[in-house]
């Protein structure tokens, strides 16, 4: 399980020839301690591959951690939508139609800070008031909505920003020195002066 789920298992991975070098590793490892298993690792690791690690090499933005859980409230709406009966094709394709239509509107209504959505900090400069939103023609709110959608999050590298985006720290904090200090940390030898004679 942490060989291949783990936080530096194979489904973490971001690179695909990195990945397909875990994979070959995994499996003469496996080949070796768990032979019966080796048929479905294989099986496992290409659907990884598949759904996992190549949508995220394309979709940069996509968070390796997603889990079904990401959607268990959307799937509510859902089950309330069809009074939590089966549908027949038809009628569920516009019940769906209607919600994402619904979740549309929700969508343009958080550029002025109305609605159900709020804007994530990396998109606050779509945000606009309502007075300047309402003096806008139908085209240049539509041209602003595409742009919204289109916009793609640039992450500054080697830092992390905290959900609300009010704090940004780097991934890796530089190591504090005393002042004049010149050897590093770990391998720098501590000397000890002799203490002075009393007489």
């Amino acid at each position: 399980m942490r060989d291949i789920f783990g936080d530096t298992g194979i489904s973490k991975v971001r690179d695909a020839d990195e990945f397909d070098r875990m994979v070959l590793d995994l499996r003469m490892k496996y080949d070796k301690l768990q032979v019966d298993f080796v048929d479905y690792f294989d099986k496992l690791a290409e659907k990884i591959r598949k759904h996992a690690v190549l949508p995220h090499i394309k979709h940069n933005t996509l968070p390796l951690s997603w889990t079904n859980n990401n959607c268990e409230s959307l799937n509510h709406i859902l089950k309330m939508t069809v009074s939590w009966r089966p549908q027949r094709i038809n009628q569920l394709v516009d019940k769906l139609h209607d919600i994402v239509k619904l979740q549309t509107i929700d969508a343009r209504r958080a550029l002025r800070g109305q609605g159900n959505f709020e804007l994530a900090h990396w998109v606050k400069k779509f945000r606009f008031t309502s007075a300047a939103w309402d003096a806008k023609s139908q085209s240049q709110k539509d041209t602003v909505f595409k742009k919204f959608n289109a916009y793609k999050q640039t992450l500054k590298p080697a830092t992390i920003t905290s959900s609300d985006g009010k704090l940004t720290i780097p991934k890796t904090p530089t190591t504090a020195k005393k002042p004049g200090q010149r050897q590093r940390i770990r391998p720098g030898r501590t000397v000890s002066h002799a203490r002075p004679s009393q007489t």
